[in-house]
């Protein structure tokens, strides 16, 4: 139900593209190589290390690499633009080791108010999808988890084109997509701390579900080749 309605999205984003560039054609193809930096602060996870004395096994920030597919409409400001990405987060101390990866999919329309030769600058909005997967450790004592969720994300960028065909790209972006629920996979000992669940239930702190996200304000820098 979920890839549905993430290709549902894809197809909408395409059409309104095509309607506003008056009916498509020809256009403009490109890939964009993106590394950059992700904030994204797990929160209940930092309680759980707190709890456990352990600060510096705190999740606030982590790295995201992207490539995204772009198609800009013939005769048009406006393109489709397709981001796969991989987001990952690590921390460890006093005994204590988080680690998170995120796996997200965002169908974008992009929009180029202003440009010449050289400078592109753009705005870009979408939907999409994300997968988070988890692992947090006391010792011996381990439990891993994953979940899934939709999110939304809009920010701007301008590109640089040193040449007709390549270009280098700085973005920055906002993103809400939080992971509400995280299912055990896997479980070894007591973690302690409040930090709990068995496998094929919901990872609990406090007696709460436990709150991930993979929301929060990325930079980008990337390089970008046309065809």
């Amino acid at each position: 139900m979920k890839l549905f309605l993430v290709l549902l999205s894809t197809v909408l984003f395409s059409c309104l593209s095509s309607a506003y560039s008056g009916g498509g054609g020809s256009g403009d193809h490109a890939f964009s190589f993106g590394f950059g930096y992700a904030g994204a602060s797990q929160s209940d996870l930092n309680s759980y290390s707190s709890a456990m004395s352990a600060s510096s096994a705190q999740l606030t920030s982590g790295y995201e690499f992207s490539v995204t597919y772009i198609y800009r409409f013939s005769s048009s400001m406006f393109a489709l633009a397709l981001r796969p990405s991989y987001m990952t987060e690590t921390g460890s101390g006093g005994g204590v080791n988080n680690s998170v990866t995120g796996i997200l999919f965002y169908p974008m329309l992009r929009l180029y108010p202003l440009e010449n030769g050289f400078i592109h600058f753009y705005i870009q909005g979408g939907v999409g999808w994300g997968q988070l997967t988890g692992t947090s450790s006391f010792g011996a004592n381990s439990v891993s988890y994953a979940g899934t969720d939709f999110g939304a994300m809009a920010g701007l960028g301008a590109e640089f084109c040193f040449t007709d065909h390549q270009c280098m790209v700085v973005e920055g972006d906002a993103r809400y997509h939080a992971i509400p629920r995280s299912l055990v996979t896997s479980t070894t000992g007591n973690m302690g701390g409040g930090l709990s669940g068995t496998s094929s239930h919901e990872l609990e702190f406090n007696g709460l579900d436990v709150q991930n996200t993979l929301s929060g304000i990325q930079g980008i820098l990337a390089y970008t080749l046309k065809f």
